[in-house]
């Protein structure tokens, strides 16, 4: 072992480059009150890796960092987000950033409506998990759920369903931007069922991550699809740049 981290010590130096630069972010995750802020941000950090895309993380009452794409996760209760930091996201949604909100079911949003277009019809307590059904290679994941919201959108297009029809993942237009809405702690409940974020073929939750990314990986020199490669991409001042994949 000795020998190996003396080898890699060496290795090291012989890099062409003094240090490594910060890593290209392509999103920013917002934590907030009135959630399991670990789970919600470690489900978020493993979700992105996998997917291929790296994120910084802000709390909710901190400046909002510039960026093109947000994630709100697992949203709970009344008063996750204060008004003010609400309104100063929703203003860079509208002048074309994405936004991705997940929900615990107990969660209230202001114009909830009008950002998602959706609508709320009843709310109720869920007696077993919300089984989702993505179609495409994601199919059907079950999600542990306290709540239900059953929805009829106005004008969001629907892009997965509950077995009765219900709205649970969708996309609507908000100003230049665009919001998508899941009715689920997605990345909260991936992080509390053991073994789950292992099991990449059985549950590709990643892979509603890769969706929502894709338009930002353009800047990407690389890209994959094993969700067990992590992979970093570093700007170098000459206009060069240093992929690091990590099996």
């Amino acid at each position: 072992v000795a020998k190996e981290l003396q080898a890699f010590g060496q290795f090291i130096g012989r890099l062409p480059f003094a240090e490594l630069p910060p890593r290209q972010m392509e999103a920013a995750c917002i934590i907030t009150d009135n959630t399991d802020a670990w789970a919600a941000a470690y489900g978020s950090f493993v979700l992105s890796k996998q997917a291929g895309f790296d994120l910084s993380f802000r709390h909710g009452l901190q400046n909002l960092p510039d960026s093109q794409f947000y994630l709100l996760p697992c949203l709970s209760g009344n008063s996750s987000l204060p008004r003010r930091k609400w309104r100063e996201l929703l203003i860079k949604v509208e002048a074309g950033a994405t936004l991705c909100i997940s929900i615990c079911g107990d969660c209230v949003l202001s114009s909830f409506e009008e950002i998602t277009g959706l609508r709320i019809e009843t709310r109720e307590r869920r007696i077993e998990p919300a089984l989702i059904d993505f179609g495409g290679k994601i199919g059907k994941l079950s999600i542990p759920a306290t709540h239900r919201l059953r929805l009829t959108p106005t004008r969001a297009e629907v892009l997965a369903r509950e077995a009765d029809g219900n709205p649970a993942f969708a996309k609507a237009a908000y100003g230049k931007g665009t919001v998508y809405f899941l009715g689920a702690a997605l990345e909260r409940e991936l992080i509390y069922q053991p073994g789950l974020p292992l099991q990449v073929e059985k549950h590709p939750a990643w892979r509603i991550y890769a969706t929502m990314a894709a338009p930002f990986m353009d800047k990407r020199i690389l890209s994959k699809e094993d969700a067990f490669i992590g992979l970093t991409e570093h700007q170098l001042p000459n206009g060069k740049k240093v992929a690091v994949a990590i099996n």
